[in-house]
């Protein structure tokens, strides 16, 4: 990854915040959001991280981030929410993005496609192994192409975060978990950087980033929620 010169102009219309909520315990939550160049680069515009004790502490992270891309933005972005619904499910999911709406225009990535007149689409999407590999491969691409970049006016809320997400994204590896898959009898192959008590949840924010927006460009009136 490199440092990229240029700021963030306030002409832009979309901007995108991929949100790993916490999963309790020693994990943390982790925001990172990012913009995308004419030539497809992924611009880093801002990332947080922080373990969650409390309902306070989660809405004043929230509030706090995105506070902070509004003022770089300008009032006319549109914020476009990609958050893990793994934890926590729809019912999380849709209470962050009402945090989030505070600050609106906003928009609320959904993997539901469709529904009946009277159920709304849920918001949210599923980090699942398959959709993890998939994120892993379309980060990777954007690595050898170059396209990744750090924003010259990048927001990072504490000392050592922007060291922090390169640094688990260099400890993310396949590793077997001890669980056994019901289906194959084998233990499961997964990508993960919380070996020897580490945390991974930046990077994990991260390829969601790389990943999500693709399905919101392609898939803008069927894939999003805007409330």
């Amino acid at each position: 990854m490199q440092n990229r010169s240029v700021g963030v102009t306030q002409d832009r219309r979309t901007a995108f915040v991929a949100i790993d909520t916490c999963g309790g315990g020693n994990n943390f939550m982790a925001i990172v959001s990012g913009v995308y160049e004419d030539d497809g680069t992924l611009l880093i515009i801002a990332a947080d991280t922080t373990p969650v004790t409390s309902d306070r502490q989660l809405e004043d992270e929230i509030h706090s981030h995105a506070a902070g891309l509004r003022a770089m933005l300008g009032a006319y972005t549109e914020m476009v929410s990609v958050i893990e619904a793994n934890y926590g499910g729809w019912v999380q999911a849709s209470r962050v993005a009402r945090l989030l709406d505070d600050h609106k225009p906003t928009a609320h990535l959904t993997v539901d496609r469709e529904t009946s007149a009277t159920v709304e689409r849920r918001i949210g999407v599923f980090t699942t192994a398959e959709v993890k590999e998939r994120m892993r491969h379309e980060l990777q691409r954007l690595l050898r192409e170059d396209k990744v970049a750090f924003a010259s006016v990048a927001r990072f809320s504490r000392d050592g975060d922007r060291a922090e997400l390169l640094n688990q994204l260099r400890r993310c590896e396949y590793i077997y978990k001890p669980t056994i898959d019901s289906a194959t009898k084998a233990r499961r192959r997964v990508i993960s950087g919380k070996m020897n008590g580490k945390n991974d949840d930046m990077a994990v924010a991260m390829m969601m980033l790389a990943y999500w927006p693709v399905h919101y460009y392609n898939t803008r009136e069927r894939g999003v929620v805007r409330r």
